[in-house]
């Protein structure tokens, strides 16, 4: 089992970062969440990399994430339709939407540690 911080992510909205890491031992380690503001400039480059039609097509699980406690990532977004969630191996990525989800791990390598 994990030790430490081992759940990490980050939630975009139009205005604001929030960055929270959680632990499977809440007493050592209590969930930290922090909130920062996010411009609109930041937040319409952001979307320029959705690529809706290849997330929307996109199996829900690629690979075998976390198998062997290799970890797994994962992208969601809220349309007005609905929610769709891509599950994929830690370090892995998303064919089509690399650039999205490097962009997204830069953000939250930037405001988890």
């Amino acid at each position: 089992m994990c030790r430490g911080y081992c759940r990490n992510y980050v939630l975009l909205t139009p205005s604001k970062i929030i960055a929270v890491k959680e632990s499977y031992q809440t007493t050592q380690y209590p969930s930290i969440k922090k909130e920062l503001n996010l411009t609109l400039k930041e937040w319409e480059n952001i979307l320029n990399l959705v690529d809706i039609t290849k997330f929307k097509a996109t199996p829900n699980v690629l690979g075998c994430p976390d198998c062997a406690d290799g970890g797994a990532e994962w992208i969601e977004i809220v349309f007005q339709s609905g929610t769709k969630r891509v599950t994929f191996d830690n370090g892995r990525t998303i064919p089509g939407l690399e650039s999205l989800v490097n962009k997204l791990r830069e953000i939250r390598n930037e405001y988890i540690n």
